[in-house]
């Protein structure tokens, strides 16, 4: 069943979005993509630690949190560090345009499942990842080095933190009364 979950995550991932076509139907023609992209920064990351929390697996919600949070703080540091404005605001003020929050988000979570659960799972996420950078390019919210650099964030810190998820697990160990070893795993 574990299997199937990651697929069904995807789908209702990917099958909820045209919800939003009904009521972006009258603004701008590029509306529902930038929906799309706001959606998925937060369904990517969100469907890897569901994922994670359907199987019970916990040091993959550690990893998780690690990741997800650690590109949350570096992201928001840098935009109050860095002050770029966006491109639709006047280029001598400050801004928060770098780097792309939402890009490292969607990255993160794309990371996370394919580091955590390889690459079967991780290349579509890495895809609807792309989108969200695409998005916020083609919104005009970000530039294009905005969004490499949250994208390098949130992939480096979910592959910083984030182990292959093994089924099977062996422990040993001693306690008073004597040793033992214990095997545990999901088939």
């Amino acid at each position: 069943m574990e299997k199937y979950f990651a697929k069904i995550a995807v789908f209702f991932t990917v099958s909820f979005l045209p919800c939003f076509a009904q009521s972006l139907k009258d603004q701008r023609n590029d509306a529902f993509f930038t929906r799309a992209g706001d959606v998925l920064q937060i369904a990517l990351p969100l469907s890897a630690a569901g994922y994670s929390l359907v199987i019970r697996d916990k040091d993959g919600l550690k990893s998780w949190f690690y990741s997800v949070g650690s590109t949350a703080i570096l992201c928001y540091s840098l935009k109050y560090a860095v002050g770029r404005p966006r491109p639709f605001q006047d280029q001598n003020g400050r801004g928060d345009s770098f780097p792309s929050a939402h890009t490292a988000a969607a990255f993160s979570g794309a990371a996370y499942w394919q580091a955590r659960y390889g690459w079967r799972a991780g290349i579509p996420a890495y895809a609807l990842a792309s989108a969200v950078g695409v998005s916020r390019v083609w919104s005009g919210w970000h530039w294009w080095t905005d969004v490499a650099a949250g994208a390098v964030i949130g992939t480096t810190f979910s592959q910083l933190f984030t182990t292959p998820y093994e089924k099977l697990q062996v422990s040993a160990g001693i306690n008073p009364y004597g040793g033992h070893i214990a095997i545990s795993g999901q088939f």
